[in-house]
């Protein structure tokens, strides 16, 4: 498949063309297939999935025409810049999360996720690529046979039925390239890559920290151990809203050369036509990823922005009666380029009321106006649930040009969070200090003051404090908490020592009953088992406590097995 940069000059746009190789398409029923999910990709409307505009066939050769993305793939970045951060992995696994989470509720499967078609537009803001072209072509060896089986996963490997959360695995891997610089269940050809990953799970990791778990399930090799796109995009924005703000991910200059429209002051202010330079921020002139869904960042990039920046957008300031004067200048100059970059032309839309849904919920609801939902605070609130809307800018009613953000404050419920006595105490440290960062909350452990305890093992916590208080059931959100270790039954005069079984070797089932989505998480990493819910929630992820297990706990099972929890 070959892409080249064109432009509408109908629309007066910039953007790509993509020619299919022609024997792709000489089968007459794959050619069929293409042209159905072509049409109706086209009709999807997400912030991050890539936009058709149309396509065709000319002189034997078939085409589509989408949008230009001037910001490279993940696979330039990956090459040109190496791992990335925690936080800039996080982000960019959301957004792509979403974008897959919109297109499986409409019947898609992409089928061939990989670095190359998770693109970047001018602002940085992740695009998945290909849906459509990619779920009719998958499985074709013909141009990348290596690259297409490094992220296969197990079910198309073995010829298996996909659905949604085949494409959940294969960003998970994606994810822990980004963070380690490999690609898990490599070989050195396609057919090693499709075997090695067959009931192979994804390796332990320090660099991941705390995706661990969370691509640890997404990369399970048993389909129904793996969450859907909802519940993988929710884990990973439960851990981003924990991280500090993404550092910008700056491309080379030699990867970010294109085709772009004058702005209106470079068409006033030179001589002749404007001279094309690097797509990029428009505050510094570098072509950037940024995540701006992440609340904060926008504040805190343009804080940081150099004060030559600052003056560049004083000077446009002071510009700016000399380019409402001159707009039919502008018009003339360069038909209706100017006037389109101005917004004299953009469609404006009515704001919905977002009040009390979710922001993913939102996301769905203002798609098809091509707005974007930005959450930029949470507050604590008794009468609005966790998660949901408490209040939107623009409010409901009012007019929005396309394209347009709309300002979100999301509930993070009753001030303060509980803190569960089941997956801290009685734990090993490392597992209460997970299940802690799961509510937004820390914990460190310490031998100080160290309690006997005749039922909690030596060195497993047996409480926690924070400053004066003796383990508070409720305390700040974000709060640090000291966890304080068994010092086990020293009164008793025989010592048992006790031989820990293998890492890999079988192991009994914990009880889980009663716990909730995180105190589950914590634990099953921590048995290092798998897991699949079903019953009331399980689906959008909205159940609240585990009312059994299959296998039941205490059943001895084998390291890595998949355990069915019901959930309510």
């Amino acid at each position: 498949m070959s892409t080249y940069e064109a432009e509408d000059r109908s629309l007066h746009r910039a953007v790509a063309v993509r020619v299919l190789v022609p024997e792709l398409l000489a089968d007459p029923q794959l050619h069929d297939r293409f042209r159905i999910e072509t049409a109706a990709v086209s009709a999807l409307h997400h912030p991050n999935l890539t936009s058709i505009y149309d396509w065709g066939e000319e002189e034997g050769a078939t085409y589509v025409v989408t949008e230009l993305l001037t910001g490279g793939s993940l696979r330039d970045i990956l090459a040109t810049r190496g791992r990335l951060s925690l936080e800039q992995t996080a982000m960019i696994g959301l957004e792509a999360a979403t974008a897959l989470a919109y297109a499986h509720a409409r019947g898609f499967v992409h089928g061939a996720l990989r670095p190359s078609k998770l693109l970047f537009d001018v602002d940085g803001r992740v695009r998945v690529g290909d849906l459509g072209i990619a779920s009719t072509l998958a499985g074709s060896e013909i141009a990348h046979p290596l690259e297409e089986a490094r992220y296969l996963s197990p079910e198309q490997v073995i010829g298996a039925p996909l659905d949604g959360r085949t494409d959940v695995y294969a960003l998970s891997l994606i994810l822990f390239e980004c963070l380690t610089g490999e690609v898990p269940h490599d070989g050195p050809t396609s057919q090693a890559a499709r075997s090695n990953r067959l009931g192979t799970p994804l390796p332990q990791r320090s660099e991941l920290g705390p995706l661990d778990l969370i691509l640890a399930l997404g990369a399970a090799p048993d389909l129904t151990a793996r969450p859907d796109a909802t519940l993988f995009a929710s884990r990973l924005e439960s851990v981003a809203m924990t991280l500090p703000v993404p550092r910008p991910v700056t491309l080379s200059s030699e990867n970010s050369g294109s085709f772009r429209v004058p702005s209106a002051n470079e068409v006033l202010l030179a001589p002749a036509v404007a001279s094309a330079r690097p797509v990029g921020d428009e505050l510094t002139g570098e072509p950037v990823v940024r995540p701006f869904d992440l609340p904060g960042y926008r504040e805190n990039y343009e804080a940081a922005a150099t004060s030559a920046a600052s003056a560049t957008r004083a000077k446009k300031r002071g510009r700016l009666g000399v380019l409402v004067t001159a707009t039919v200048v502008v018009v003339a100059a360069i038909g209706g380029a100017v006037a389109w970059k101005l917004g004299l032309f953009t469609p404006k839309h009515t704001v919905p009321s977002l009040i009390g849904v979710t922001d993913q919920t939102a996301l769905s609801l203002v798609s098809g106006d091509n707005f974007t939902i930005a959450v930029t605070n949470r507050v604590a609130s008794s009468s609005v649930p966790a998660g949901d809307i408490v209040s939107q800018s623009p409010v409901a009613g009012s007019d929005l040009a396309s394209g347009g953000t709309i300002k979100v404050t999301v509930s993070s419920g009753p001030s303060g969070v509980s803190v569960p006595t089941v997956g801290v105490v009685g734990e090993p440290c490392a597992v209460a200090e997970q299940t802690l960062t799961s509510l937004g909350l820390s914990g460190t452990c310490t031998t100080a003051g160290a309690v006997k305890s005749a039922t909690i093992p030596l060195g497993n916590v047996a409480g926690w404090t924070l400053g004066s208080q003796t383990n508070p059931s409720r305390v700040p959100t974000g709060a640090a908490l000291t966890l304080i270790e068994s010092a086990g039954n020293t009164t008793s005069t025989t010592t048992t020592t006790t031989t820990p079984s293998s890492s890999t070797g079988p192991r009994p089932v914990p009880n889980i009953i009663g716990m909730n989505r995180a105190q589950t998480l914590a634990a099953m990493k921590a048995a290092g088992l798998y897991y699949a819910t079903v019953g009331p929630g399980s689906q959008n992820a909205t159940w609240t406590t585990v009312v059994s297990t299959s296998p039941a706990p205490g059943t001895v099972v084998a390291w890595h097995s998949s355990v069915t929890v019901t959930v309510r």
